[in-house]
């Protein structure tokens, strides 16, 4: 059994959602557009013509988007909506490599496997054979494609790197036949027998994929300058072949091409801010400051641990102020200050702990800083605006790594540096 402390020190592991019992709906409370909100809303809009859409929707890594989509997910689930999530843990496997195509085979494989783990469909005549036809030009390529249950060409992709890109070649030669049977075979009959069992449609979540690692593409024949808009822009169509209401993660930086994006999406973008726990004018924003207090009170009850005996109430201030707001910096700036304490501290942690913690980490931050970036950053923290021309790859660099925080109220957008980036904010 472990100790309440290192249950709290779990709890505090960003990489995965939040439960419902620790959650905190942090957008109803500060007053902002909730994302959860306006997906079911394009959700129900979409279940209610008929037409399935395809939906996109991005914050800065760490900023909470999988708890969202965790909780939209269950929102569906009570309307009687059929839901897959897809985790996205195939694009550590892939990396910038990853293509369009790959992610419309591992979403759709996800649906399929899940459909069938449900017991609401099973391998039909056409679905079998689709798999079937592809057995003898695979062993050819020395690879064994396992199937008809639903996995089988996402699977080969992430484990078969040295064939990658033959395997693509194969595969996206039937990319074609392979939509239409998952739509015919599988959808269609899926829908109608979830019908008959009062449900009202089905979902497929695509979470992870802001996670793409960002790569740059020098090649005067395509308009993409990276990876990331030519997954989303120019290949966009790719993600819109399944025959059901999709939501796709994408990463942040593509939000400046909001105008292509929104054209390619069919729609308006979603988009979760990080925690204000400063406004624009760069006064304190208490209830920022009080929605991250309450995550980690709310963990550290869960797990038995008195947060405010673990630590000085000072303290949790220093770290909420150094996190920015960010959610992810936070967890992980709690957890170093635990570890700093060893395995049977004297409480309340001494304050020396939160400032080495803080110190590592925002050495960390600045150690991959350019010239160039601080620049980039010197301007942000001016105007709390993105640069212009040349420098605007520069800031949405930054903004992928969190460098530069993004904020949202009722005016629209504005963005601050981590506070982990000015060496003179942490004095």
């Amino acid at each position: 059994m472990i100790s309440p402390l290192t249950c709290f020190f779990n709890q505090l592991h960003s990489s995965r959602p939040a439960a419902l019992e620790v959650y905190v709906d942090w957008q109803s409370t500060l007053g902002l557009d909730d994302v959860k909100d306006m997906l079911i809303t394009q959700l129900d809009r979409s279940r209610e013509s008929g037409l399935p859409t395809q939906i996109l929707v991005t914050g800065q890594k760490g900023s909470g988007k999988s708890t969202e989509l965790h909780r939209v997910r269950e929102r569906l689930q009570k309307q009687s909506v059929f839901v897959s999530f897809q985790e996205g843990s195939f694009v550590e496997s892939l990396g910038s490599d990853i293509t369009a195509s790959d992610i419309l085979y591992f979403a759709a494989e996800q649906l399929v496997t899940d459909l069938t783990a449900a017991r609401i469909v099973s391998a039909g005549a056409a679905w079998t054979g689709f798999w079937n036809s592809l057995k003898e030009p695979l062993s050819k390529l020395g690879v064994d494609l396992k199937g008809p249950g639903g996995v089988g060409i996402g699977l080969s992709l992430k484990n078969e790197t040295t064939r990658r890109s033959e395997l693509r070649k194969l595969f996206d030669a039937h990319r074609s036949r392979f939509v239409d049977t998952v739509n015919n075979e599988i959808l269609k009959p899926a829908l109608a027998e979830l019908r008959e069992a009062n449900f009202t449609g089905i979902t497929l979540i695509v979470d992870g994929l802001g996670d793409i690692p960002l790569r740059s593409i020098d090649d005067e024949l395509l308009a993409a300058n990276t990876n990331h808009e030519q997954i989303f822009i120019e290949q966009g169509d790719e993600l819109k072949g399944l025959g059901c209401d999709v939501v796709y993660t994408f990463p942040i930086e593509l939000a400046y091409n909001g105008l292509r994006l929104g054209n390619q999406a069919g729609g308006e973008a979603q988009e979760l801010g990080v925690i204000p726990i400063r406004d624009r004018a760069r006064e304190e924003d208490a209830a920022g400051g009080d929605a991250l207090r309450t995550m980690l009170l709310r963990r550290a009850s869960h797990c038995g641990v008195d947060l405010y005996k673990l630590f000085d109430e000072a303290d949790i201030a220093r770290l909420i102020d150094a996190s920015g707001g960010h959610i992810r910096t936070l967890f992980e700036l709690v957890q170093a200050t635990i570890n700093r304490a060893g395995s049977s501290p004297s409480l309340p942690l001494p304050p020396e702990r939160a400032t080495a913690a803080i110190t590592r980490r925002a050495d960390t931050l600045q150690r991959s800083l350019l010239g160039v970036h601080r620049q980039v950053l010197e301007h942000v923290a001016a105007t709390q605006q993105p640069p212009a021309d040349t420098l605007r790859p520069r800031f949405t660099e930054l903004l992928f790594s969190q460098h530069v925080l993004a904020y949202y109220d009722d005016r629209g957008t504005w963005y601050e540096p981590h506070p982990l980036t000015d060496p003179a904010r942490l004095a």
